[in-house]
């Protein structure tokens, strides 16, 4: 049909300035719906009032398309209603367009010198006698020029004109229908009836819409993956269409232009149906147009959407909007109208929570809205355009690192909730390349998520985010700086975890950062408490914890006086010693943990964070002190408390699973055992990597798992791979390495490979060896395995070394404790020597002692002959 003509029926009129698109595909639901609004209407039916609809949504998703095919298929339902199409860009095409409907309509007066075109369209409209219309307003996007209550329009109004809303004929013979981009200013226009949101096609559609265009020149599978890239928007599918079928073009060549510089292919115009020519067809120019209304509008939305754009399109937090300082009805209006404008949407805090694996009840509570990937990446380069994308993206970096939730005192299950719905948004910005204006809060922000991920068990995330901050903040203030020192001794704790070789080289450190601190820094300062808790860790890894303890209880002494024995921030504290108590088997262990995890449950519940974590060192007591069944329950029951709070993948669910494999396995029911450790390895290996003592044990478990069922080629062959990984990924010189060359060296032996078997089989109480807390004493070639029972203590362990030595029959022993190899000399020299300011100097008949440098027996108040 022309795009302006009478029809044959003398009553209809036509003025529609397209012609019906034969391409147009798919969208029934939104049709049909449109149908059901303006049947009566439409049929003449008796109503009262005039049937308004809106059709709203983002740029490029096809409104103006849906309204075309709604407007012909009117024209074939219903011969006797006129059909009139109206531009609402801006005043000038308003106006254009009534004075086309009245040289259609031949309405008299229309060519009178002071006639008000808009005033004579409208009564003309008003009129019974005229009959049925329908009017369709396209891109009724500014508020402005429709209601002059609210804010003033982007462009150009005349002087005195009133708001066009009043040229709208309201009368119920004719029936309006609008499109725009905002829903706001559509819920005015049709006082917020039958508002029809257009969204993005669905895969069918728009998998329909490229064969329809191509033909049968691609197959609907590569049609899909071009819809996939282009997000389904009908508007970038029809661009992409436009210049795959010029010559020399392909879709695959198109794919590959579009991994390389989208930017580029969005921004290229190209002819459409449906669009006029001076109005903007390609995807970016489009969006453009809305990015400058609401800059010119509505500023502070546009500001908080243009730092939005630098983050994840996923779930993006509310709490970190509210770092920009607005708050309450200004942020709820910003937030509004970017929704309007569907450049964010909200999402439903179900799939919120499914995002996590957690559910909504116990989830985090943050609002989260979403944002099209396209139009983040549009919006991200029309800020380059304007010369704001450095300066806003270093904005975002600073709100994003206040507002990261993190409270290294009082952990919680809503921090590390959160800290799983920041981290996409993180690593987004950590993708930026560091620049000087940005070092201070990048430091901020890597620092806050190391010491995350060291509470959350991910030790090697910890490490590469706090070797990064120790840098930057060394090279900002200097190594002597508290904030420097106090973030090298977490890094230190966090390396620890790992148990490799870099043990000596973290205590030199930590030796001399510690020395820093004294000599600058009073006592009671919490930078030097952070490095008592260091320098104890580091004893811990080397299983010297009886001094490792000394440390630890000057550090909650210290913490006591400075904030008080009820602060929730000694809770952490009271679970180191707890953890030293369990591992030295100090008969007041057991009464210790139970008194804490009475107390914690009585006050602050079974479910809460300290409470949970507890349970963690209650397991290793059962564990330790050969109470399977127990150790079992407890990790059984902090299994579903975790689950339910962090979710079914969460990094400390998976190690409550490795911490209930081992007492399945600690009971001899291996199947069990094994189908636990083969379900949750994946996972350790994606999310711990294998640079992780849990990662290795579990594929440890697998290899004796082949040997005690019978499969000892297997066996071996597994346990050679595993030391090939152990080397890979440790190094040769490592503890763990060391560990598991030697298991494999038993099994290749085929006598010791028959003793080890043996001992499982007849539940030896040598079954520690397999859970990497073994103690081996080796002399060339010859292993002896010390049992629980000959060895309860490390004390125990030195005074049977000891007894070996000065029986003259091995002039050197290599002991293996905890995963930490120790050789030493009938001497008793270690072959370490140099570090003897760290590590015991002479085997004695009860332990080793401690020989503190001056510095460290001042930090303790030890005597020059104390131990």
């Amino acid at each position: 049909m022309s795009a302006s003509s009478v029809s044959s029926n003398p009553i209809q009129a036509v003025a529609i300035p397209y012609s019906q698109n034969r391409d147009f595909t798919g969208r029934q639901g939104i049709l049909n719906r449109l149908k059901h609004v303006f049947e009566k209407a439409l049929h003449g039916s008796e109503h009262d009032s005039q049937t308004r609809s809106a059709l709203y949504g983002l740029g490029g998703t096809g409104k103006s398309q849906i309204a075309i095919d709604f407007a012909y298929w009117i024209l074939k339902q219903s011969p006797t209603t006129s059909v009139f199409w109206v531009h609402a860009g801006n005043f000038e095409r308003f106006r254009e367009d009534y004075q086309t409907i009245a040289e259609t309509c031949k309405i008299p007066g229309r060519n009178a010198s002071k006639a008000n075109i808009l005033q004579v369209v409208h009564d003309w409209l008003k009129e019974e006698t005229h009959g049925h219309w329908f009017l369709i307003i396209d891109n009724a996007d500014d508020e402005g020029l429709f209601f002059q209550s609210t804010s003033p329009p982007s462009s150009f109004l005349p002087r005195k004109t009133p708001p066009l809303s009043e040229y709208l004929p309201e009368c119920a013979h004719g029936s309006i229908l609008f499109t725009t981009r905002d829903q706001i200013t559509a819920g005015y226009l049709t006082q917020n009836q039958n508002l029809l949101k257009v969204d993005k096609m669905s895969e069918e559609e728009a998998g329909d819409l490229l064969t329809k265009i191509f033909k049968t020149s691609y197959s609907f599978d590569q049609t899909s993956q071009l819809a996939r890239k282009l997000e389904y928007l009908p508007l970038a599918l029809v661009q992409a269409a436009s210049y795959i079928q010029r010559p020399g073009m392909s879709l695959g060549k198109y794919l590959e232009l579009l991994k390389s510089d989208p930017i580029a292919l969005l921004s290229r115009s190209f002819p459409a149906a449906g669009r006029l020519t001076d109005i903007p067809h390609a995807l970016a120019s489009t969006w453009s147009i809305t990015f400058k209304y609401l800059r010119i509008n509505f500023y502070i939305a546009w500001k908080i959407f243009a730092l939005m754009s630098f983050l994840d399109t996923q779930a993006i937090p509310k709490s970190i909007l509210k770092a920009t300082g607005k708050q309450g009805l200004e942020l709820e209006e910003a937030l509004g109208h970017m929704i309007s404008f569907s450049l964010i949407h909200e999402r439903a805090a179900d799939s919120t929570a499914r995002l996590r694996n957690t559910s909504s009840e116990t989830s985090s509570s943050d609002e989260c809205y979403d944002m099209h990937p396209l139009v983040r990446l549009v919006t991200q380069e029309w800020l380059k355009s304007q010369g704001r994308a450095d300066d806003l993206a270093n904005e975002m970096f600073s709100l994003l690192a206040r507002s990261y939730p993190f409270d290294r005192q009082n952990p919680s299950w809503t921090t590390l909730n959160c800290h799983d719905l920041y981290e996409p948004h993180v690593v987004e910005m950590l993708k930026r390349a560091p620049s000087r204006e940005t070092r201070e809060a990048r430091a901020n922000l890597l620092g806050k998520r190391g010491r995350m991920f060291a509470t959350s068990g991910r030790a090697i995330d910890s490490i590469e985010c706090l070797e990064e901050v120790v840098e930057i903040l060394e090279e900002l203030s200097g190594p002597e700086h508290p904030d420097a020192m106090r973030t090298t001794f977490d890094l230190i704790r966090a390396r620890g975890v790992l148990k490799d070789i870099s043990i000596w080289k973290d205590l030199l450190s930590c030796n001399r950062t510690l020395k820093k601190a004294i000599d600058i820094l009073p006592l009671d300062s919490p930078v030097i408490r952070q490095g008592a808790l260091a320098m104890a860790a580091c004893f811990r890894q080397l299983s010297l914890f009886e001094d490792g303890m000394l440390l630890t209880m000057f550090a909650i002494d210290s913490h006591r006086k400075s904030v008080g024995p009820d602060d929730s921030s000694f809770l952490a504290l009271e679970d180191i010693i707890a953890s030293d108590l369990c591992i030295l088997k100090d008969e007041k262990a057991e009464q210790v943990l139970q008194s804490l995890f009475q107390k914690r449950t009585q006050q602050l519940g079974k479910g809460h964070w300290s409470t949970v974590y507890i349970m963690q060192t209650l397991w290793l007591l059962y564990h330790s002190t050969d109470r399977p069944s127990k150790a079992e329950a407890i990790a059984r029951e902090r299994i579903s408390l975790l689950e339910e709070r962090l979710g079914h993948d969460h990094l400390l669910t998976l190690s409550s699973r490795y911490y209930l494999t081992l007492a399945c396995a600690d009971l001899g029911r291996w199947t069990e055992a094994a189908e636990l450790a083969e379900s949750v390895i994946p996972m350790f290996v994606r999310v711990r990597g294998l640079r992780d003592s849990m990662t290795l044990c579990l594929k440890q478990l697998l290899c004796v798992r082949e040997l005690l069922e019978g499969r000892d080629t297997a066996a071996i062959e597994m346990q050679s791979g595993l030391v090939r990984l152990a080397e890979q990924h440790l190094g040769k010189s490592s503890p763990s390495t060391a560990y598991f060359a030697n298991r494999l060296k038993v099994w290749q032996d085929e006598s010791t490979r028959a003793a080890y078997k043996r001992s499982w089989n007849e539940g030896s109480e040598e079954r520690n060896i397999i859970l990497a807390k073994q103690i081996v004493v080796q002399s060339g070639s010859k292993q002896t395995y010390l049992t629980k029972s000959q060895a309860k203590t490390l004390s125990d362990a030195w005074v049977l070394v000891d007894a070996l030595l000065r029986g003259g029959q091995r002039s050197s022993i290599s002991i293996h404790l905890w995963g930490t190899q120790h050789t030493i000399r009938r001497n008793g020299k270690r072959l370490c020597q140099k570090h003897a300011d760290f590590s015991p100097s002479v085997v004695s008949a009860t332990r080793p002692p401690l020989v503190l440098a001056p510095w460290c027996r001042r930090l303790l108040g030890l005597k020059q002959n104390q131990h």
